[in-house]
């Protein structure tokens, strides 16, 4: 008993020495982050990382009811923030990274830590980079975890439509919401996800075309004139090209982890890279030195039709 309540006070008076330096860190960190001072809010985040680490909080010495609020509001108020600073930097991994070292303190916490302001922001921020990423199944593994009643909270809501627009091909919808984020930090998000249409719509348009009239192109691609059109080509084309670069350093098309690349299997590797070339007023799609790559209908109908007979001789 003795030893046990010997290892409870040295616990609690870890952490209160801990909190004490901690604190002058954590609230250079919070005033850096106000003032969008960057390199100031990098060099206090790692200080305040280790800090969070040798946390009497984060031990499994110390039993359950003996866990410090003001450690736990601390760091998690550090990753929140550390989180926004993510996004402010464009750096989508350490974003991602922040969001998943939050998720002990706003689930397995939630009941000893007074609720967070910016709970929803912060997981609302989560759902659009991965709706923006071609990341569905995880999007809505993750709107899974989030309880129901926060569903109808404008930045959880916001990403919830927007995914629903995506599926259901509304994009005209995404660019009328665009104009209306909840947050300003969503801005980015709402970008990287008019690039994921954009391409959606392109794979669609270089699979059904030919060549376009380039103002028509420009239209179904939202883009506001022929020069832009222009601009987003070339970026397609050298998109393109790294990622056929990519694959094959990755032995090939087949293993290349597919989300909206061009790079198939089968039949759709002879195709080649299709690249947007813009002559004149026309928008033409061409094969990268190998012709396009024919479906072979009359194999399939055959391949159908025989299954089907199997099938009802099964039954």
């Amino acid at each position: 008993f003795w030893l046990k309540n010997r290892r409870i006070f040295a616990c609690r008076g870890c952490a209160m020495a801990a909190v004490a330096e901690v604190k002058p860190i954590f609230q250079a960190f919070r005033q850096a982050f106000d003032a969008s001072d960057d390199s100031t809010c990098q060099a206090s985040l790692v200080k305040l990382k280790i800090a969070i680490a040798s946390f009497a909080s984060t031990s499994p010495v110390c039993p359950p009811s003996q866990l410090q609020k003001d450690e736990l509001l601390i760091a998690r108020e550090t990753l929140e923030l550390a989180a926004f600073l993510a996004v402010r930097q464009k750096d989508m991994a350490a974003l991602e990274r922040h969001v998943t070292q939050l998720k002990p303190y706003y689930y397995d916490f939630g009941k000893v830590l007074p609720p967070s302001e910016r709970r929803l922001l912060t997981l609302g921020a989560l759902l659009l980079f991965l709706l923006s990423s071609d990341r569905i199944a995880e999007f809505h593994t993750e709107l899974e975890l989030i309880p129901v009643e926060d569903h109808a909270n404008h930045y959880i809501n916001y990403a919830v439509v927007l995914e629903r627009c995506v599926m259901e091909g509304a994009y005209s919808q995404i660019q009328v919401m665009k104009k209306d984020v909840p947050a300003e930090s969503y801005g980015f998000f709402m970008d990287q996800l008019m690039d994921t249409v954009r391409q959606k719509i392109g794979l669609s348009l270089e699979k059904a075309y030919d060549k376009l009239p380039a103002a028509e192109a420009a239209r179904m691609l939202m883009l506001g004139s022929v020069s832009q059109l222009e601009s987003y080509a070339d970026k397609e084309n050298e998109r393109k090209q790294e990622e056929r670069e990519l694959a094959l350093l990755d032995d090939g098309p087949a293993s290349f982890t597919r989300t909206l690349s061009r790079a198939t299997t089968g039949p759709m590797e002879e195709a080649g890279v299709i690249q947007w070339v813009l002559e004149g007023d026309t928008l033409h799609f061409k094969q990268d030195d190998k012709k396009r790559a024919e479906v072979p209908a009359l194999e399939l109908i055959t391949n159908t039709i025989g299954y089907a007979t199997e099938l009802e001789r099964i039954v």
